[in-house]
């Protein structure tokens, strides 16, 4: 009875809020590659950060209103797609933050910029889980997923690697679930972003 009942919420779509990302199982994490483009055209723009130490991290006149991922300044962007109320991200969040640090440590933090998109959450809900883990990154919320459908609306948590160019983003990595060894993920970053460890 209880399989029956499943069957037909899953058919109705009411687990479809976090549809997958390259096939990956919702049971485990799993990494994959895409070579798929995202033109600039097709990218939803976010409103630009209040605080003037956000704007210069991501590369933004003063003036902007709002931005597309596109304009960020950087070679790579390393996108944390999480969920306010998903505890998993939770856990995650500390991780994300030290790679932040060492790629600022290894003198990393021109060519690669981090961006937190939040998910199913409110602007609000956003700067509180930005603010509970001390993330040292701009966070924006993406309640409607908006901005995060260009990347196929993957799981959450999910860490990409995105190569931006000025007309057009590509992910080259993805990371999906819960992060068992952090050195090797951050490596596997790296990688992608085409610095070797």
């Amino acid at each position: 009875m209880f399989d029956s009942l499943l069957a037909i919420v899953g058919a109705v779509g009411l687990f479809s809020q976090q549809a997958p990302c390259c096939g990956a199982d919702a049971a485990s994490a799993a990494e994959c590659t895409s070579t798929t483009a995202v033109a600039a055209s097709a990218l939803k723009p976010l409103p630009a950060p209040k605080e003037a130490a956000d704007r210069e991290y991501l590369g933004l006149p003063a003036e902007a209103e709002n931005f597309k991922l596109t304009d960020i300044q950087a070679e790579f962007l390393l996108v944390d797609v999480f969920d306010m109320y998903c505890h998993v991200c939770g856990r995650t969040a500390p991780d994300i933050k030290g790679f932040h640090e060492t790629i600022a440590e290894r003198k990393l933090d021109r060519k690669i910029k981090f961006l937190g998109l939040a998910v199913n959450n409110s602007p609000l809900e956003a700067r509180t889980f930005r603010k509970k883990y001390s993330l040292p990154f701009p966070v924006f919320s993406d309640r409607r997923r908006e901005v995060s459908s260009a990347f196929g609306r993957p799981r959450t948590p999910t860490l990409l690697v995105v190569k931006l160019s000025p007309n057009q983003m590509q992910v080259v990595y993805n990371h999906q679930g819960s992060i068992v060894d952090a050195a090797k993920l951050l490596d596997e970053v790296l990688k992608a972003a085409g610095d070797q460890p």
